[in-house]
């Protein structure tokens, strides 16, 4: 063989190579292309480890019971005033207890809004009947007693049912 012929085979020899190791670098290319996870397969991970978890009662931290929230939309409850009220404040001020009232929510809400109710009947009936606030014709008057009764009462409720949780 002659010289011209040995460095064409070297030539091509070396390009094969290249050649080559392109070929094994797409490969790998492709494979990591076709492992990688998207965004939302991510988030359906996390969301049914999430489930996961607490399926098994297994506990969450604060930061898991809100995401645990997002996934799980609960049926929308009306409250009344203090039902609202005391669910803003535990939300707010007691997530500990948000955790652990997590299935009996709706019924402790509504329970703090017939106790609003029944206290407020219990103690108007009280305070009407006290010399203080018995009823004189005097229009402003009677208006301004109503008015401080309310108060004294609103004031009572939220001290006694809504704030001391």
């Amino acid at each position: 063989m002659s010289a011209y012929y040995e460095k064409k085979l070297k030539i091509f020899a070396k390009s094969r190579k290249k050649y080559q190791k392109n070929i094994d670098k797409r490969k790998v290319k492709c494979y990591r292309v076709n492992t990688k996870i998207t965004k939302q397969e991510e988030k359906f991970m996390n969301k049914t480890r999430l489930l996961e978890r607490v399926a098994n009662n297994e506990e969450l931290t604060i930061k898991e019971v809100r995401e645990y929230q997002k996934y799980v939309k609960p049926e929308k409850q009306v409250y009344g005033k203090y039902g609202s009220l005391a669910k803003i404040h535990i939300e707010e001020h007691k997530p500990e207890m948000l955790i652990a009232l997590a299935g009996q929510l709706p019924e402790y809400l509504h329970g703090i809004d017939r106790q609003a109710a029944d206290l407020y009947d219990t103690m108007y009936a009280k305070l009407s009947n006290t010399e203080r606030f018995r009823k004189t014709g005097n229009f402003i008057k009677d208006l301004q007693s109503e008015t401080e009764i309310k108060g004294i009462i609103e004031t009572e409720i939220l001290n006694e049912l809504v704030y001391s949780i």
